[in-house]
């Protein structure tokens, strides 16, 4: 019984997005080569959550042959401008095999982004002709500056 396998050409595939004015967010990508180090031919899948993409979902391959896979990455995924971390698996499944390998891959998107603490202030119940104060921690988490003006929302009904 042989077992499947495909070595890739990386250990890991590695995205990074740090925002600037003049910088849209458009997708990424990196190329992997996989090698089937296996004595039989592969026929295989692969598969990648978002934001991650892979240009093909499955390929065969030859005892020694290699296959490009293209993996993309969409910074813009979410929408919402925050900054974060993502990590995940690029997933290769064997057909008629319950063997499956993964490649890590991560990728790091950075906004200017301010953070508060506390998050929410209530001022509760205040007499008239009273004040109350209360202090509010902001500070920029990451590495892009920051520029942001102050103002006071009206509630909402």
């Amino acid at each position: 019984f042989v077992a499947p396998l495909l070595r890739p050409s990386t250990a890991s595939i590695d995205f990074a997005f740090e925002y600037a004015r003049s910088k849209q967010p458009l997708v990424q990508s990196e190329t992997v080569i996989l090698s089937n180090v296996a004595a039989l031919p592969v026929s295989c899948t692969f598969a990648a959550p978002q934001p991650f993409a892979v240009d093909k979902v499955r390929a065969s391959l030859e005892p020694g042959q290699t296959l490009p896979l293209e993996i993309r990455f969409n910074p813009a995924f979410q929408g919402t401008r925050q900054s974060c971390s993502l990590e995940s698996h690029l997933v290769v499944a064997y057909a008629d095999h319950p063997h499956t390998d993964s490649i890590p891959l991560r990728a790091s998107i950075v906004f200017p982004n301010l953070r508060f603490e506390p998050e929410c202030v209530a001022f509760g119940c205040i007499l008239d002709h009273h004040t109350k104060r209360l202090r509010v921690r902001a500070w920029n988490p990451t590495s892009v500056d920051a520029a942001f003006a102050w103002s006071v929302a009206a509630e909402r009904a």
